[in-house]
């Protein structure tokens, strides 16, 4: 975060991430304490928070990975609700409760995984598309160019399907 201290706890360290809504996320936070001032446990603390939610309270990563320059990584799954896309908030914050040396918080690396609905669907709405819950009442024609060239590809798909079949079989 920064050297200053006082500036540090008016601050969070965050990352806002666009994501579907209506999924779970596995969020795997990397962390490896590489700063040498920083060697025992309760120098650096800090909480961690998703979605303005507290995941961990009193983060040390001295304490989780046994020493300095040894990589460690935490899992936590977030729920999202709702329609189309949303913000991923991930936010790290000194933690003052234990008193440690620093007031500071790091993080290494991100990962974000979104994983399947209860339909054992990964698809989101396509933000560059219109609404399935829309329909044009010009496509809905049975004479309209769209409806004509749908089932044209699927003829003419299917045609060259059965010419490759005969030729090759």
């Amino acid at each position: 975060m920064g050297p200053n201290a006082q500036v540090n706890l008016n601050y969070n360290l965050t990352w806002i991430l666009p994501v579907d809504a209506g999924f779970y996320y596995l969020v795997r936070l990397h962390f490896c304490e590489i700063q040498y001032p920083i060697v025992k446990k309760n120098q650096r603390v800090f909480d961690i928070y998703l979605n303005n939610q507290t995941a961990t309270e009193e983060a040390d990563v001295i304490g989780w990975s046994g020493g300095i320059g040894i990589p460690v990584f935490k899992d936590y799954v977030a729920r999202t609700m709702g329609r189309g896309q949303m913000d991923l908030w991930v936010a790290l914050h000194p933690d003052t409760l234990s008193k440690p040396e620093y007031y500071d918080a790091i993080l290494n690396g991100l990962e974000v995984f979104k994983l399947q609905n209860s339909n054992n669907s990964l698809a989101g709405l396509n933000p560059g598309a219109r609404s399935q819950l829309y329909d044009d009442p010009r496509d809905l024609r049975k004479g309209s160019a769209k409806h004509k060239s749908d089932v044209g590809g699927v003829v003419g798909g299917f045609a060259v399907l059965l010419f490759c079949s005969l030729v090759f079989a």
